[in-house]
């Protein structure tokens, strides 16, 4: 995995987590478990291989992207990653902008171990969330389509996540930047030209 352009995120912070469940009897039981926050590397992004390439449209443009990431799980206990959503966004001084997102099912982060996986998540810029065409300007931009230098695309992401650890249900959520290369390849860039 590159690491580039790592981010790392923890969904948990440091303290007791502590959980009390009612017996039939009616007598209360209290969990107390130390969870020390699970490590979450987010390694740079770009075009998912398994991509057809970017698709230009009447109504917007679309194409999927993969991160991978690498999650260590310092704790005694198991925990299931039941789903994972991810929302993106493109932030521009006008606006922000929906720019799509994902979903990923079913991960298993073993006690005391290290999961790597690749999170596909789907670009979908729709020119009617965006009427001024700010997002499209900076991608032009960005691209080297409007100027001489090539830069990166900033997107803001928010992950939501439903964990599963013992019976219990958690949703940690975590927001933060991902900087991607421009999504145009060159030879589109070129005749765009």
């Amino acid at each position: 995995m590159k690491d580039s352009n790592t981010s790392t995120e923890s969904f948990w912070d440091n303290k007791p987590h502590s959980h009390y469940r009612k017996h039939p009897r009616g007598e209360t039981t209290t969990v107390i478990l130390w969870l020390r926050p699970p490590s979450i590397k987010i390694f740079s992004a770009g075009m998912s291989p398994n991509s057809t390439g970017i698709d230009f449209t009447m109504t917007g443009i679309t194409t999927t992207l993969s991160a991978d990431i690498s999650v260590n799980n310092p704790n005694y206990i198991s925990a299931k990653l039941n789903t994972l959503d991810a929302e993106v966004i493109y932030p521009t001084e006008v606006a922000r902008v929906p720019f799509g997102g994902g979903t990923l099912k079913d991960i298993m982060f073993n006690t005391n171990s290290q999961t790597n996986f690749t999170f596909l998540f789907d670009i979908d810029y729709q020119y009617k969330d965006d009427p001024k065409r700010s997002v499209l300007m900076v991608i032009a931009n960005k691209c080297g389509i409007l100027s001489s230098a090539k830069g990166k695309l900033n997107l803001e992401y928010k992950i939501t996540a439903n964990v599963r650890v013992f019976s219990f249900t958690i949703n940690p959520s975590i927001s933060n930047t991902l900087s991607v290369d421009c999504l145009i390849p060159d030879n589109i860039i070129q005749d765009i030209r």
